[in-house]
């Protein structure tokens, strides 16, 4: 069975303040990715799982960071995972597949990963979600 975990993350861009000396939130932005998930996330209880999400949801941020860096290495700013609420979809929540629907950032091609037990992450097209 697919386990589908719905993540509302707020993301805000850091951004440098020279006066500050310092990075500054520009704003929190909420965004919904979605998660297929190894059969033992299912179990977690919902703050468990908003600490399991958590670190996979900032290892995608650092990938943003990464390319957005090699394009505009002068650019200090950064997008950043500032808050994260996650639950686990139920058969009937997953059927229309919400993530179809769902908006995505200008910065993502797609708001799906395939998250392993390690919690290493494969970003996969919303349209091949979940994978089998």
């Amino acid at each position: 069975m697919n386990h589908i975990v719905e993540a509302s993350l707020g993301i805000t861009l850091m951004r440098f303040d020279p006066y500050l000396e310092a990075h500054v939130q520009s704003g929190e932005r909420k965004y919904s990715y979605y998660f297929q998930v190894p059969d033992d996330w299912a179990a977690l209880d919902p703050a468990d799982l908003r600490s399991w999400v958590l670190p996979v949801a900032n290892a995608i941020y650092r990938e943003h960071g990464a390319r957005l860096r090699e394009a505009e290495p002068n650019d200090l700013s950064y997008l950043a995972v500032i808050s994260a609420e996650a639950r686990l979809l139920s058969e009937q929540e997953s059927q229309p597949r919400p993530w179809l629907s769902s908006p995505t950032p200008v910065w993502e091609s797609s708001c799906c990963a395939v998250v392993k037990a390690d919690g290493a992450h494969q970003k996969v097209p919303a349209d091949a979600f979940p994978s089998a």
